[in-house]
């Protein structure tokens, strides 16, 4: 059999650049999300009145739609934003046709600002109102097809009562998952603890899952403790440990209890790689089993994994059929993150060359399987 229903569990779309300032309400709209260009032609993002340069340098927003460019000119501040998006970024019928020439069947959809400007914003409010206006777009882009495009919600967890609400919101507009970026809000407190209960609880009820995403960042970066700000060492540097976010919001998790409190919860680890996974479930089980005591878990991590949580692979991650063979292949997604800079086109043909030594079985899962039977997505047209 050579034909599988191939599901993106992390492709992005490029929210209009005008997308806040048209649309957000009134007491919010002057200090809309915006893009302003200097006396020099370079682009730069501001929200609340203040420029974000701080979250991304100015001029490099292009690189949001970089898919299989060379990045030099995306960086230099010569292609603005609005120049780099490609067509299937921004427009259904034409994300469709690009699906189509990749060989993908469904697409669940991510942010791509959206990724940049929360981490950037001390306002819970403003926050929250960016949150709506993009949660609409997407539910409204997604209409063109429902049956191949699948909205995620941006959910800020800067206010937990108006997270609730938009989960609610959401869902009822017909969202089938939430986004919630890595690192924890300005209150510092890590996801797992308590204090984001009611936010666990309401997406359990719905039963929509839980992506954790990486981000910009703001000044709040795992590598700041080497650099002032990632973006003054390399874009290197950056992507090298940027998914160190997921990883340590993961484990937040499972230090603070939540799997205990929400057994039905699903959350998954995005744009991360997984060739770190196998080592970390053994190293946190090995811990469990001497300070296990100390938290507030009562099975094994790696049980709690199996049980409740999902990873992406990248496809052309040497390292995934190892780790599908050490773990099984029941909780493996893949993404392209398409058209993101570091994305690349042909992204099913190189996932199946990666996976080529898995049993059919096991592929089917990885290709798409999983993630169907995750969200909760019925086979389309377009599935093989």
């Amino acid at each position: 059999m050579t034909d599988y229903t191939a599901v993106d569990a992390d492709g992005h779309i490029l929210e209009p650049p005008d997308l806040f300032e048209k649309n957000l309400e009134p007491e919010y709209r002057a200090r809309a999300y915006r893009l302003v260009k200097d006396d020099k032609g370079i682009e730069h993002a501001f929200m609340n009145g203040q420029p974000l340069d701080h979250t991304r340098p100015p001029g490099t927003l292009a690189i949001y739609g970089a898919v299989d460019q060379p990045l030099e000119r995306y960086l230099s501040g010569e292609i603005t934003y609005l120049e780099a998006t490609p067509p299937g970024a921004s427009d259904p019928a034409e994300r469709l046709k690009v699906m189509d020439q990749e060989g993908i069947d469904i697409a669940v959809l991510y942010p791509s600002l959206g990724l940049d400007w929360e981490s950037s914003c001390d306002d819970p409010g403003l926050v929250a109102a960016h949150c709506r206006v993009y949660n609409d777009w997407l539910v409204d882009f997604c209409r063109h097809d429902p049956g191949r495009l699948v909205p995620v919600s941006h959910i800020s967890l800067m206010d937990v009562e108006e997270a609730v609400r938009e989960i609610k919101r959401s869902a009822e507009k017909g969202a089938k998952g939430l986004m919630v970026l890595a690192y924890p809000p300005r209150n510092g407190v890590p996801l797992g603890e308590t204090h984001y209960d009611p936010v666990w609880a309401e997406a359990e009820g719905l039963g929509l899952p839980i992506g954790i995403h990486v981000h910009g960042g703001g000044n709040r970066f795992g590598g700041d403790a080497f650099y002032p700000h990632p973006w003054e060492a390399s874009w290197w540097w950056w992507f090298v440990l940027s998914g160190e976010f997921v990883v340590q919001t993961m484990t937040s998790f499972f230090q603070g209890g939540m799997f205990n409190r929400f057994p039905r919860l699903q959350v998954i680890a995005l744009e991360a790689g997984c060739g770190w996974l196998a080592f970390w479930l053994e190293r946190m089980d090995e811990y469990f089993e001497r300070y296990g005591s100390q938290t507030s878990m009562t099975m094994r991590p790696s049980e709690y994994f199996q049980r409740q949580c999902w990873i992406s692979m990248e496809p052309g991650e040497k390292i995934g059929a190892t780790m599908i063979d050490l773990l099984g292949a029941d909780r493996f997604l893949w993404a392209s993150d398409y058209p993101h800079s570091d994305a690349e086109m042909g992204t099913v043909a190189k996932l199946k060359k990666t996976l080529k030594s898995l049993p059919e079985e096991e592929l089917r899962k990885v290709m798409g399987d999983n993630a169907m039977a995750l969200y909760n997505l019925a086979p389309t047209s377009a599935t093989g």
